[in-house]
């Protein structure tokens, strides 16, 4: 029996950006449902990518309407 890991886990967004560092979701329809619009880090990221991470973010969501 396979072990269930976070990866089997549905994710009802679509990947609107991707780099070495992390996985963007996005669903534009329902944009206050954190489980489909939010960042994935690939690797654990230092202080300083995880700020940059963030603040392309939020520039991200407030350019879509999001608070």
């Amino acid at each position: 029996m396979k072990q269930i890991t976070f990866e089997d886990i549905y994710t009802f967004g679509k990947v609107v950006a991707e780099n070495d560092q992390y996985r963007h979701f996005h669903y534009p329809e329902m944009l206050t449902r954190f489980d489909s619009n939010f960042i994935e880090f690939t690797n654990l990221p230092y202080l300083p990518e995880f700020k940059e991470a963030e603040n392309y973010l939020r520039e991200y969501h407030l350019k879509k309407g999001q608070k």
